[in-house]
């Protein structure tokens, strides 16, 4: 995403003070960034991301604010906790299928 910003504030620079031709836009592109910026600051860290790095608890948190948010109200997930969570090596797992 910030890549992304930092282009679009590139093209609008540019086209704001060397080519004054698409002022309407440069406020469409602008307004756009500025909304999606608002909304990244709701956005959290992947559920299986955290859980396949021991981070559990933190995982566990983020899939109910993400239950809560898509309005799920009976979301349990006590079982999760003693699970032991493991990453899958791409290479072992080839090695296996040969």
């Amino acid at each position: 995403m910030i890549g992304d910003v930092v282009a679009t504030l590139y093209i609008t620079f540019f086209l704001r003070y060397i080519d004054n031709s698409a002022k309407a836009l440069i406020w469409i592109g602008f307004a756009i960034n500025i909304v999606a910026f608002i909304f990244s600051l709701w956005i959290v860290e992947s559920p299986s991301w955290l859980a396949s790095v021991g981070r559990k608890e933190e995982a566990i948190k983020n899939l109910k604010y993400i239950a809560k948010v898509n309005g799920t109200k009976d979301f349990q997930l006590d079982e999760i906790r003693d699970t032991t969570f493991e990453t899958v090596d791409p290479e072992k797992e080839k090695e296996q299928v040969t």
